[in-house]
């Protein structure tokens, strides 16, 4: 016995590859419990960075099996491997079978087999006697509850307490603002701008053209009250290109 094990591990070792490896935990249910089929496949060289490709899951033969029921999905990658877990359910009596799973990777396909499933229950056929019936449960007393309300009307109790005498002397020291007068809008650039060429312009119509110093004046004044910014050093180029 112990050589055929010995010759087993032997082969186990030489042969390299991966395996994947299953179970049904547990094997026996009653109807309505749960039972948890999962998958383990060992990770491959360069598997190990975040970047790696996931392996394809086909499971369409589980979905398609009809006496079972897949609640719920999880999957997930440790440093070591990849694991599949598949809550399942059912109701119907027996031993049923859980389908194979197939698993690809990297052109290499994997697959467990079919796994049994034992669903059985102590009561027999033909006992369909009802149970003793314990009467209704009361309602749990809400402690908790009590305690937060008594522990907010004493915490706002006491509050209230305070301010009632304390309230002259908080009243005293309380300043109310000065309510200063609104400033009238402040004049737009471009209102500006306006007025200040039609000056200008009544100055040209009289032939006054000593107003070109003025009128640079004018547009640098205008600029620096859209730009918030100094404009003296601006050339003539510069403000005929804004």
């Amino acid at each position: 016995m112990w050589f055929v094990t010995l010759i087993y591990v032997v082969l186990a070792r030489a042969d390299g590859e991966p395996k994947l490896q299953f179970q049904v935990i547990p094997p026996k249910i009653q109807p309505g419990e749960h039972a948890t089929l999962e998958l383990r496949l060992p990770l491959a060289p360069g598997e190990e960075s975040a970047e790696a490709d996931l392996p394809q899951v086909h499971d369409e033969l589980l979905e398609a099996q009809p006496k079972l029921q897949v609640l719920e999905r999880d999957f997930k990658k440790t440093d070591k491997e990849w694991i599949w877990r598949y809550e399942l359910t059912t109701y119907a009596m027996g031993t049923l079978r859980v389908p194979p799973i197939e698993v690809r990777r990297k052109g290499e396909n994997y697959s467990s087999e079919s796994v049994s499933l034992e669903v059985f229950t102590g009561r027999g056929e033909k006992d369909l006697a009802l149970r003793p019936e314990f009467g209704a449960l009361s309602r749990p007393f809400p402690w908790s509850v009590i305690g937060i309300g008594l522990l907010v009307f004493g915490i706002g109790y006491g509050a209230l307490t305070w301010f009632r005498k304390y309230k002259d002397r908080l009243l005293k020291k309380l300043k109310l603002p000065e309510i200063k007068p609104l400033a009238p809008p402040p004049e737009s650039p471009e209102v500006w701008l306006r007025r200040e060429l039609q000056r200008i312009k009544e100055r040209v119509a009289s032939k006054d053209y000593r107003v070109i110093d003025e009128l640079s004046t004018v547009w640098r004044g205008y600029f620096a009250r859209r730009a918030q910014a100094p404009v003296e050093a601006w050339t003539s180029f510069e403000m005929l290109a804004r």
